[in-house]
C-alpha cells in the first residue's frame, strides 16, 4: 500500500510555520510513502532546505496554485484556493499510483505508534472499497497532550474513481454537492490512530498576524470578526481549549522535539495557564424508588424461573 501525504503549504517564514516545520516532515515523510507539498504563495522559504533533506517529498507550485495578488502585488489568502490544491495533489498521487491520499497540514504529525494503527485504517477502507474514511485529530499544546476531538472524512481511497473534492471542512460529492462534514465529539476510543495537530506553537504575534492574513476565514462565516486584536483572539481561543480534555499520554519524539522548541512567550503557554477542565457530565439522575423495586421484583421471578 501506497499513501500520498497531501499537505497544503503557505509561506514558511512567517505565522509560526518557521519554527517545526522540520520536525513534522521528518514524521510525515517516514510515515508516507511520498509528502506532496503544494504551495499557496510564492515564497519558498525553507523550501530547498526541505527538498535536499527529504527525498520523498514533492512540490507542487506554480500560477495555478498560488493566491491572487492585490494592486500592491500582496497575496491576498483564498480558504478554497488551498482546497482546490488538496484536490489537485489527490489527483497528481493517484496518476504516482499511490493507493492512499490522506490530507494532512503542515502544523500537524503522526505519531511513532499511531502509523501502524493508522495505515491499518487506510487499509481497511481499500479492502472494503470505501471511498473515504475518518482521519482523527487531538492537540498539542506545549509538552501536554489532549485527547482526539475531531475528525475530518480526509483519507481517500485512491483506487478508485473516487467521486469526492475537498472542502474547508468536509468532503464534497462531485456530482450531488452533498457533503460529508467535520465533526467535533469525545473520540478517546480513537486516540491510537488520530494525528497531533500543534497550532499554538507561535508568538501571539504570529498568530495575530495569521488571523489578519486570513481574515478569520470569513469566506466561511460572514460574521467573522473584521478587527484581530490580541485580546479577542486570546480568549477565542482559551474558550477554545477549556472545552478539550488533557490525557497523560506522553510525548513521541517528534512530540518532543516540538516542546523542546516551544518558547514561553508561545501562545501555546499561554493556554496552559489558562487551562481549566471541562465540568464533568452530570450523572443520571437516581431511579424513582418505585422503579427499583419493580426492577428487583423482576430479578427475583427471573432467577426462580427454572
Amino acid at each position: 500500500m501506497k499513501i500520498g501525504i497531501l499537505c497544503p503549504i503557505g509561506p514558511l517564514d512567517r505565522f509560526g510555520y518557521q519554527y517545526n516545520t522540520l520536525p513534522i516532515l521528518r514524521s510525515l515523510t517516514t510515515f508516507g510513502t511520498k509528502v506532496y507539498l503544494c504551495s499557496s504563495t510564492r515564497n519558498r522559504a525553507q523550501i530547498d532546505t526541505i527538498l535536499e533533506t527529504f527525498p520523498n517529498v514533492e512540490y507542487i507550485a506554480g500560477p495555478e496554485t498560488w493566491f491572487a495578488q492585490d494592486e500592491h502585488g500582496d497575496e491576498m489568502h483564498e480558504i478554497f484556493q488551498i482546497t482546490r490544491n488538496v484536490t489537485r495533489m489527490m489527483e497528481h498521487a493517484r496518476r504516482d499510483g499511490m493507493d492512499v491520499g490522506i490530507s494532512i497540514h503542515i502544523s500537524q504529525y503522526v505519531q511513532d505508534g499511531a502509523m501502524d494503527p493508522l495505515r491499518g485504517v487506510a487499509q481497511r477502507m481499500l479492502d472494503d472499497g470505501r471511498p473515504y474514511d475518518w482521519l482523527y485529530k487531538k492537540y498539542q499544546l506545549h509538552d501536554r497532550l489532549f485527547h482526539a476531538d475531531v475528525r475530518v472524512p480526509w483519507i481517500v481511497n485512491l483506487r478508485i474513481d473516487n467521486p469526492y473534492t475537498f472542502s474547508p471542512d468536509s468532503l464534497a460529492q462531485r456530482d450531488t454537492g452533498e457533503t460529508v462534514r467535520i465533526e467535533s465529539a469525545d473520540f478517546r476510543a480513537h486516540d491510537d490512530v488520530a494525528i497531533v495537530d500543534c497550532p499554538m506553537e507561535r508568538t501571539p504575534q504570529d498568530l495575530v498576524d495569521f488571523k489578519e492574513f486570513t481574515r478569520f476565514y470569513a469566506e466561511l462565516n460572514p460574521n467573522a470578526p473584521t478587527g484581530f486584536d490580541w485580546d479577542y483572539i486570546r480568549e477565542y481561543y482559551v474558550r477554545k481549549f477549556n472545552v478539550k480534555h488533557i490525557s497523560d499520554e506522553p510525548l513521541d519524539p517528534t512530540g518532543r522535539a516540538i516542546a523542546a522548541a516551544s518558547r514561553p512567550d508561545f501562545v501555546s503557554h499561554l493556554l496552559l495557564d489558562r487551562y481549566q477542565p471541562p465540568a464533568p457530565a452530570p450523572a443520571a439522575p437516581p431511579a424513582h424508588p418505585a422503579r427499583r423495586a419493580v426492577r428487583r421484583l423482576r430479578r427475583l421471578l427471573r432467577q426462580r424461573i427454572p
